[in-house]
């Protein structure tokens, strides 16, 4: 860090956010991801297990990154060379990892697995309570997810929820049920909040928060952090 501050008159990224696959079994709608080809053609591109690793380990070394974030298509999909996502967890276990997922490749080995290796924590993509998640990621999805949680719980592996803001939930993603449901009932540790931006599948501009929900959803997320 000290070198890279002297040389370049500033402080090195501190993390990482690598998106190893395009691959993805699901088809949610409006997802930034899917904005290529390969999806539909079946010649789906994940990153080459040697350039995960070369850049995980160049990151380590030239910047001192100690934290990376997976994001996808579906992070758990991965595979490359005879190897999964986790062994990459696995090998670099001197850092801390961040997965963006929908969960609903989380099984018992994995949640074990995830367990025994002690340095990833998902973050589980949702869009609301039931309704709402099935709506954009596919019919019974949400209960997959929670399927998920369970085993994540019985496991003991921290998680949180991954949740897009739109013009339709932005005033429920942090009202007190969806809270109360998934920090209390779950026991999510944490809650990420992405706007929605017009790109990738099926773009919609009507998606977007608009200025007024916007500014109250600002509000709502400093009276949260302050209570």
């Amino acid at each position: 860090i000290r070198r890279f501050r002297n040389t370049y008159g500033e402080a090195p990224p501190w993390f990482l956010v690598i998106s190893p696959t395009r691959a993805c079994n699901l088809a949610c709608t409006g997802c930034y991801a899917a904005a290529g080809t390969d999806q539909a053609d079946g010649n789906v591109a994940h990153l080459p297990w040697d350039v995960l690793d070369r850049v995980m380990t160049e990151a380590k070394e030239l910047w001192g990154v100690s934290l990376f974030v997976f994001s996808g298509g579906e992070p758990l999909a991965y595979r490359s060379q005879g190897h999964d996502l986790l062994d990459a967890v696995e090998k670099h276990s001197d850092c801390l990892f961040l997965m963006f997922t929908n969960g609903t490749l989380v099984s018992e080995e994995t949640a074990h697995r995830l367990r025994a290796l002690g340095n990833l924590t998902p973050a589980l993509s949702v869009e609301g309570l039931r309704e709402a998640t099935d709506a954009r990621r596919g019919d019974g999805i949400h209960q997959r997810v929670l399927a998920a949680m369970a085993r994540l719980r019985m496991a003991g592996v921290p998680f949180g929820i991954s949740v897009t803001a739109t013009g339709a939930n932005a005033e429920e993603i942090l009202s007190d049920p969806v809270l109360d449901f998934y920090v209390d009932g779950q026991g999510a540790f944490y809650v990420f909040v992405f706007q929605y931006t017009p790109i990738g599948r099926a773009p919609d501009l009507e998606w977007m928060p608009s200025p007024t929900q916007r500014l109250a959803f600002w509000r709502r997320s400093w009276e949260i952090i302050r209570d």
